[in-house]
């Protein structure tokens, strides 16, 4: 006998037949086709998380340990491609799940798959991180252990931008449940994939982003792979899923990399998708070969995969000694995510398992009372990030204002030194020019440039600027080089070492992109830092000669 649960959304066998480990009977064939499909299901799903994190592994190791070897070749498609499969197979079992449960029952069973795991694997991970000294401790958030769509920050594990698009697909099959239009899956899906390509095609939709709010969330790309799987039963009901598909779903996917084109690039990766998770779910005539035992547990364990290899992959890539080899590195980097997961995604099973028959023993009360809360949470959360962003929109307008100002004033000085064939190291010719239009020479304003890298034909200066006078900072950073005006700064980036230095609340750093000076012969940067609160402004020349940028500059 089996017990077909649903774990992420992916209907598996999890009894006896494959037992604790997820390996089969020894039998030389898989005895029935809902059985076949399972397992060619598991396949899928272990090859998308697999997918996943190598792409991870891969370019974590060119950002933290500088080589680019590995992401070279398992680069963003991998990635992608895993994304987007999963989400076809989660559309494929979703059109499937809605005819069988009722609205409470669905959304319960979704809510126990999801949340208790993670919540599980971010406590474990937010422990790791803290005994280890690591930043990503500092990243956790109310809103986005909640999964809520259209929060960008506080996600402990690195990788759980996609659980709000699942959430929201689970809120609209919830919908559609609740008011019985289950049998119009197939048009509104396709209904759907049209929005979705016209608002791509018409430049309707949202910025290219993983944290979009609802609901424009439900009309951006990625959400066409989800879409298209709810198309997969009828497709397959109506035998248009021929043997080969499958393959042709891998050209599709694959051929992602040779257009630019957005629409055409999701509708490649959608029906790809489709056409992979439809085949793996066909009938087929012939006896299937025995199952491939590793292969199907790792699929039972591929959302414990999702969850737990980021944090993997940051403690040991931060805390492997310098001297490590970058490909030893990896490999084993690798090695210990799957065998973590293979620890790991058994707690996750176990877990869902018992959660899931507490739901469906329990009284209806209960699983309602889940969707009540997690409907609330929700709302409450999309009026709080529409707040936060209307806050952030405001705040970015009053920035590029001073930007501007802070620019005009710039070139505006600049033409001035030119023209008079004066310095900007000159303090007293600088100061003159600035006290010309009014500024008042303060020394309660500081600041520093801590260090100036040459990037293409630019500049990338970092350091930080405030005025100690001043409740709430509206300052900028100008910068020249002999008789030019290099750009300008706004020192809006935290810096908790400047603000416990001077005791002062606020935002002090800056980290941005100037021209680079042609010549520099002295290697001596000017940097004024003016404060518009009261028209005041203060004259830093500072070398730049043991700066990066220094050894390069002509």
């Amino acid at each position: 006998m089996s017990d077909l649960n649903t774990e992420n959304g992916v209907r598996v066998i999890a009894s006896k037949s494959l037992g604790p480990a997820g390996s089969a009977p020894r039998t030389s064939v898989i005895d029935t086709p809902k059985r076949a499909q399972s397992y060619r299901l598991q396949y899928l799903r272990a090859i998308a998380a697999s997918s996943v994190a190598l792409y991870h592994t891969s370019i974590y190791l060119d950002i933290i340990r500088h080589e680019p070897a590995e992401y070279k070749i398992f680069y963003g498609w991998f990635g992608l491609f895993g994304v987007q499969l999963f989400f076809a197979i989660s559309g494929l079992l979703m059109a499937r799940l809605a005819g069988g449960l009722g609205p409470g029952r669905f959304l319960a069973h979704r809510i126990v798959r999801i949340y208790p795991i993670y919540w599980l694997t971010a406590l474990v991970a937010f422990l790791a991180f803290k005994a280890t000294g690591l930043p990503q401790a500092l990243s956790i958030n109310p809103w986005t252990l909640a999964l809520a769509p259209g929060f960008a920050e506080g996600y402990t594990l690195g990788v759980e931008w996609t659980l709000p698009f699942e959430i929201s697909f689970y809120i609209l099959i919830t919908i559609i449940i609740l008011v019985h239009l289950q049998r119009w899956i197939p048009l509104i899906a396709a209904i759907w994939l049209g929005l979705i390509f016209g608002s791509i095609l018409l430049n309707l939709s949202a910025p290219p982003t993983n944290f979009p709010m609802l609901p424009g969330l439900l009309l951006t790309s990625k959400c066409a792979p989800f879409a298209a799987g709810l198309l997969a039963p009828t497709a397959i009901k109506h035998n248009l899923i021929p043997r080969g598909a499958g393959w042709v779903g891998v050209g599709l996917t694959i051929a992602v990399n040779f257009t630019p084109y957005p629409a055409l690039q999701t509708f490649l990766l959608a029906f790809g998708c489709l056409l992979l998770v439809a085949s793996a779910s066909r009938p087929r005539n012939q006896s299937e070969p025995k199952p491939i035992g590793w292969l199907a547990s790792l699929g039972d364990w591929s959302y414990a995969l999702y969850l737990c290899h980021v944090p993997i992959i940051a403690i040991l890539f931060n805390l492997a000694p310098a001297g490590v080899n970058a490909h030893v590195l990896w490999a084993t980097t690798l090695a210990l995510i799957f065998l973590f997961t293979s620890l790991w995604g058994r707690v996750d099973v176990l877990l869902h398992r018992k959660l899931k028959r507490a739901v469906d023993q329990a009284p209806p009360a209960l699983s309602n009372g889940l969707c009540v809360a997690l409907l609330l949470t929700l709302v409450t959360a999309l009026v709080e990030v529409t707040k936060t962003r209307s806050e952030t929109m405001v705040a970015q307008r009053f920035y590029a204002e001073r930007a501007m100002r802070a620019n005009a004033l710039g070139q505006s000085i600049g033409s001035g030194l030119a023209q008079a064939g004066t310095d900007a190291k000159d303090v007293q010719q600088l100061a003159a020019a600035f006290e010309a239009r009014s500024w008042s020479l303060s020394p309660q304003i500081a600041g520093s440039l801590d260090g100036l890298a040459r990037e293409g034909d630019s500049w990338v200066a970092n350091g930080w600027a405030l005025d100690k006078n001043a409740p709430v900072q509206e300052s900028a950073v100008l910068f020249f080089h002999g008789q030019r005006f290099l750009g300008s700064v706004l020192p809006i980036l935290p810096r908790p070492d400047v603000r416990a230095a001077y005791h002062l609340d606020g935002s002090f750093g800056y980290s941005s992109t100037i021209s680079a000076s042609g010549e520099c012969k002295d290697k001596i940067l000017t940097l004024v830092v003016v404060d518009y609160n009261n028209m005041s402004f203060n004259i830093i020349n500072q070398s730049f000669a043991g700066m990066a940028a220094g050894s390069v500059c002509r």
